[in-house]
């Protein structure tokens, strides 16, 4: 391949893919529109799970210290005379009975502990492969339009060779940038969302 045809060839690519990169671009870039259609509903979701999870875990403590005497208890002295010392109430939170209860909530409510978690990581992982591929799509435009002043101004209209590495060179940054958008951010970007939705339906018909 000579190079003249190379370099028609590497230019018409990266008009291409620059194409693709601004369409992208024009629906991605603006980040504030797309967390607000992916993530709607979530906070909502949120805060039905702290709910449920709070609300039972109050009841349980408030039990607890409701069975807590409020007084110290005397002990009397022989045939009922005046106390000879009080009892000091032991401090409930460092008390079996209040381990247990905590231990019992913990067992009762560890699938709704365990999806708010999920829940929350979902979230944070898909709005940071968000923001990913907003720069790389930036990147990428980027990458073509430095390509196409190079090969397409400097080579064919000032007639200045370029070496043929500098055009395999702009190609494989591309591919690999672009094979790192379908293959990595795309995935995780679904993956997350799916999460998402699959907890949304789970809660919001509670």
């Amino acid at each position: 391949m000579t190079h003249d045809v190379l370099t028609t060839w590497a230019i018409t690519v990266h008009f291409a893919i620059l194409s693709g990169a601004l369409v992208a671009w024009y629906k991605y870039g603006d980040r504030s529109e797309v967390l607000a259609k992916s993530l709607e509903g979530t906070n909502f979701t949120l805060s039905k799970l702290q709910m449920m999870i709070t609300s039972e875990l109050l009841t349980t403590i408030k039990t607890m210290i409701q069975s807590v005497p409020s007084n110290p208890q005397p002990i009397l002295g022989a045939n009922g005379e005046a106390s000879i010392y009080s009892e000091r109430s032991m401090n409930f939170l460092e008390s079996e009975r209040f381990h247990q209860a905590i231990q019992d909530f913990v067992n009762r409510k560890t699938d709704a502990i365990s999806d708010y978690r999920v829940f929350v990581r979902a979230r944070v992982s898909w709005c940071f492969w968000a923001k990913t591929l907003s720069w790389t799509v930036l990147l990428v435009i980027v990458l073509q339009i430095l390509a196409i002043i190079l090969h397409g101004f400097f080579d064919k209209i000032l007639g200045k060779t370029m070496p043929d590495w500098s055009i395999h060179s702009s190609l494989a940054v591309t591919a690999l940038l672009v094979i790192f958008v379908f293959c990595v951010v795309c995935p995780k970007l679904l993956r997350n969302h799916d999460i998402i939705i699959q907890q949304k339906v789970k809660y919001d018909e509670l």
